[in-house]
């Protein structure tokens, strides 16, 4: 994650061994640290449910407003890492759960909130968390819908959560979510194919979002489709 263009390091994992790193743009130099690799007997845990490297892995990192970097580990942990003393903090069994599948706990997209608090979605069971990173105290949402995956999540120009719930076979869904409303489940996006080269006028449905943005401005958002024949679609946010 890198907050604005002043930031000289970028963090990662590897995959498929869980190391946790940082590469310094200036110096050029990479530092791996061994603190979030699975133990032999989460392995073995994992292995026993057949899970993969990739069904277990934190798929997506954070920075919070203080700079320090959160993300997952297995089994469902989150974890945090403080640059200025190369520090680990964990908290275990952390996000949120469908009884019986801590394996599949795995936060895949992170939104930080205008006020400093962390958005989280949980790839296994596709539920929105709340995180607070001066405790680390977490606070289940719910679901957005039925089906697995939350892919990603991101705040608009209006202060609203936007974010893509949803994996194959199922159809991805956009929604929105407030403290107000809750969950607003937006169904698959459609579109008026209106850029130049393309035929006029047809409708077009996003059944498999694979990536979401948000304008500058905060004022256009713009989806990526993940399917073989792509499109990239751009709307105009309500204000409201």
């Amino acid at each position: 994650p890198r907050n604005n263009e002043n930031d000289l390091e970028i963090y990662g994992i590897s995959y498929p061994s869980g190391i946790f790193f940082k590469y310094s743009i200036v110096e050029g130099i990479s530092k791996v640290y061994d603190e979030l690799k699975p133990a032999p007997h989460e392995l073995q845990s994992l292995y026993d449910f057949a899970q993969e490297p990739s069904a277990y892995l934190g798929k997506k990192l954070v920075k919070d407003d203080r700079g320090l970097i959160w993300g997952s580990m297995p089994i469902n942990k989150i974890f945090c890492y403080n640059p200025l003393d190369n520090s680990f903090n964990i908290f275990k069994d952390a996000i949120p759960q469908v009884w019986g599948r801590r394996t599949l706990g795995q936060v895949e997209s992170w939104a930080k909130a205008p006020d400093g608090k962390l958005f989280g979605g949980n790839a296994g069971d596709g539920q929105l968390f709340i995180l607070d990173p001066s405790t680390g105290k977490v606070k289940n949402l719910g679901k957005p819908t039925m089906a697995p995956g939350l892919k990603e999540l991101v705040f608009a120009g209006n202060g609203k959560l936007y974010g893509i719930a949803g994996e194959k076979p199922a159809e991805t869904h956009l929604f929105i979510w407030t403290d107000q409303e809750g969950f607003v489940d937006l169904g698959n996006p459609r579109f008026e194919m209106k850029s130049p080269g393309i035929e006029q006028g047809i409708m077009w449905r996003a059944f498999q979002i694979g990536s979401i943005a948000i304008s500058d401005n905060g004022k256009y958002m713009v989806l990526g489709e993940a399917e073989s024949l792509s499109q990239i679609l751009v709307f105009k946010i309500d204000e409201n």
